[in-house]
């Protein structure tokens, strides 16, 4: 027989943050661990995590007009180089599945915290008009965009968010 699920309280869910549970660590190592060598690598460098991030935001689609318009943003932000980057990355994030998405951007994160403020900010407009290319917005491309203009700024101005960031890094840590 199954236990019912209790409702959690906010101060509950609250006293959770920055204390992970044996069970998240162990999914954090086990999404390391299959994570494609591809993938794990671009994630940990600048470049990388920013083909990564735009493939994140990218994706095939029944309308060639919204691929197209994609492509034409991409070449815009980084030429040729960048748009076969993504697009070399785009069906081994689509492989993982959506469940992958979050812990992805939160592995390369750190990688694009590097780049310049002017570099952020390119980047920051880029995925902005990589969400808008398909005249959608979803729960995910609207957190990561979020998110992704918080740990920017907070680069920006030399505060360091790794709590609300970077789990999966810490988990690599722990690891090493």
């Amino acid at each position: 027989m199954a236990v019912p699920a209790r409702d959690v309280t906010g101060a509950e869910l609250i006293a959770t943050i920055g204390a992970p549970q044996r069970e998240h660590v162990d999914h954090a190592a086990h999404f390391l661990e299959t994570l494609p060598a591809s993938l794990y690598d671009a994630a940990h460098d600048p470049d990388g995590a920013v083909a990564l991030l735009f493939a994140l935001l990218t994706h095939s689609d029944d309308r060639p007009a919204v691929e197209a318009r994609q492509n034409e943003i991409l070449d815009i932000a980084g030429g040729a180089s960048l748009r076969d980057r993504v697009r070399q990355l785009e069906p081994q994030v689509s492989e993982l599945g959506d469940a992958a998405r979050l812990p992805l951007l939160d592995l390369l994160l750190p990688s694009v915290r590097e780049l310049s403020p002017d570099q952020a900010q390119a980047i920051v407009s880029t995925a902005e008009s990589l969400v808008e290319a398909d005249g959608r917005l979803d729960a995910f491309e609207l957190a990561l965009l979020h998110v992704l203009e918080r740990q920017l700024e907070a680069a920006r101005v030399g505060h360091n968010h790794s709590d609300s960031s970077g789990s999966i890094r810490k988990v690599e840590q722990v690891r090493d």
